[in-house]
C-alpha cells in the first residue's frame, strides 16, 4: 500500500472513524502535526511520532506501517489451542477432588483432636509441677 502516509490515513480511518484529533491524543502526536500528516501537505512523519504510534498500539503491524507488507494489524500467528475433554473425564476428575476433600477435612479434624491432647497433656504437666514446687 503506497507511502507511510497513505498508511497512517488507513489507519486513522479504520481504528478512529477520521477522527484526527482521537487519533493524535491516542498515540501522543500533536493534532497539527498529525493533520500536516494525514492532510494534504503529506509531511513524512518523524521516526519520534512512528514510535509514540507503535508503542501506543499493540495491534498495529509495525512491519506493516514502515513498509507496506503484510497486514495493517498483528495477527497471532500460534493460537493456543485446549483440547476439549469429554464429560466423563471431567466427573471422574470432579469426584476425585470430592473424594480428596472428604479425606483432607478428616485429616483436619485429626490433628485438632492430637493437638488438643498435647495441649491438655502439657497443661497437666504444668500443673503437676506446679503443685510440687508449692510444698
Amino acid at each position: 500500500m503506497g507511502n507511510i502516509n497513505e498508511r497512517l490515513r488507513k489507519i486513522l480511518n479504520t481504528k478512529f472513524e477520521g477522527n484526527v484529533s482521537e487519533m493524535a491524543r491516542r498515540y501522543g502526536i500533536l493534532q497539527p502535526t498529525l493533520n500536516n500528516i494525514v492532510g494534504n501537505r503529506m509531511s513524512k512523519p518523524s521516526f519520534d511520532n512512528i514510535e509514540r504510534l507503535v508503542n501506543s498500539d499493540e495491534t498495529i503491524n509495525t512491519r506493516w506501517l514502515i513498509t507496506g507488507k503484510g497486514a495493517m494489524l498483528k495477527t497471532e500467528k500460534n493460537p493456543i489451542v485446549v483440547p476439549p475433554e469429554d464429560n466423563n473425564n471431567l466427573l471422574d476428575r470432579y469426584e476425585k477432588v470430592i473424594r480428596e476433600n472428604e479425606r483432607l477435612k478428616v485429616e483436619i479434624e485429626q490433628l485438632k483432636n492430637n493437638t488438643d491432647r498435647i495441649s491438655d497433656a502439657n497443661s497437666y504437666t504444668i500443673t503437676i509441677h506446679q503443685d510440687t514446687e508449692d510444698k
